[in-house]
């Protein structure tokens, strides 16, 4: 029997509940907070709302909301899954709290008050919640770093050498090390897996990694004095779990402009992509297209493994995706009616899967 026997039905089955992209085009259109409440109260997250109306209102009780419904998604993998299924789920659950640890980090860096730094958190990771709120209170991001040193989170070596060889005033220099951590940490568990779910987490790690590689790159070209500062640093910045060498991210860094660096991916697995996130980028002015559009194409691959690998996985690593965006997209309608944003923005900003 294999370790995905009992957790894989149940995943596919809490995939049919996961919010239609009509619900969340109607979602957008509430006209207040308290109609999103009332509409998502009629979803499956009825439960946690009604939960999370008892302690908070408007933008509070969503965001309690999401957070509670997460939670109870941890929990649940945790007996869905045992032996070498858990410790793969696991390693991807690590993901989750290494954006908080960037969020609390960047936050306390930012001086921002704490509840702001608590609503950006999902707490679907491995590291207990009240972990999070102790570093998210902590005075300053010194006393932060102290503490997850002091508690020895699996990523407090990579920390405490970072404080000690880099400038840690910049938290992109604090954000680079945790997330080396993590791709050289699950690009190592996969050993523990089988040879067909080791194949599909290496090229998800691997994806995740160029994307931010490129994500990085593709911001400063066509600005030579960023461009250059970047290439300086970019051996420091970049994450070195990609696929592409320090050689090749410097030659796309030099190009005058988007057109030029597009067109020498065009072996890459990621020129469709780039494409259309080019095409966007120019209709809208916007140069985040491209970083949304490499994004997307991450989403869509990782939702076909739900019917093309059933049996290991690629259940799993597809609804935790799927459940990501979904999170995405409602704390994106909150926001925007809360900005009192048109709906057709709010829609336009939505995150389909392609």
């Amino acid at each position: 029997m294999s370790d995905f026997d009992y957790g894989n039905p149940r995943l596919r089955a809490m995939k049919a509940r996961l919010l239609t992209a009509h619900d969340l085009e109607s979602m957008a259109a509430s006209t207040s907070l308290e109609a999103l409440i009332a509409a998502l109260s009629k979803t499956p997250y009825q439960d946690k709302i009604k939960e999370a109306l008892s302690h908070a209102h408007g933008i509070e009780c969503i965001q309690l909301a999401l957070r509670l419904d997460l939670l109870k998604l941890t929990a649940l993998l945790q007996t869905y899954y045992p032996g070498k299924a858990a410790a793969a789920i696991e390693t991807l659950l690590w993901n989750y709290d290494i954006q908080n640890i960037k969020a609390i980090l960047r936050g306390l860096t930012l001086m921002l008050p704490t509840e702001d730094i608590l609503s950006a958190l999902l707490p679907a990771g491995v590291i207990p919640e009240s972990i999070l709120h102790r570093l998210a209170h902590s005075a300053n991001l010194g006393e932060a770093l102290s503490t997850i040193v002091t508690l020895q989170l699996p990523f407090s070596s990579s920390i405490l050498r970072t404080i000690s060889t880099e400038d840690t005033s910049d938290p992109k220099t604090l954000e680079v090390a945790l997330e080396n951590w993590y791709f050289t940490y699950a690009l190592k568990q996969t050993d523990r897996a089988s040879r067909e779910d080791a194949k599909i987490l290496r090229q998800y790690f691997q994806s995740q990694a160029d994307h931010i590689n490129l994500s990085l790159v593709l911001r400063m070209v066509g600005n030579p004095l960023q461009a250059e500062r970047l290439e300086q640093n970019l051996n420091e910045l970049m994450i070195h779990s990609g696929s592409f060498s320090l050689d090749f991210l410097k030659v796309l860094l030099k190009q005058e402009n988007l057109d030029q660096a597009v067109a020498l991916c065009d072996k890459t697995a990621y020129y469709s992509a780039l494409k259309t996130g080019l095409q966007n980028s120019k209709l809208s002015g916007k140069r985040s297209q491209m970083e949304d559009a490499l994004r997307l194409s991450i989403l869509s691959w990782a939702v076909k493994l739900i019917p093309d690998h059933p049996l290991g996985i690629g259940v799993p690593l597809g609804y935790l995706t799927l459940k990501r965006n979904e999170v995405r997209n409602l704390r994106w309608i909150s926001l925007g009616i809360l900005a009192g944003m048109p709906t057709a923005e709010i829609v336009k900003g939505l995150e389909r899967v392609p």
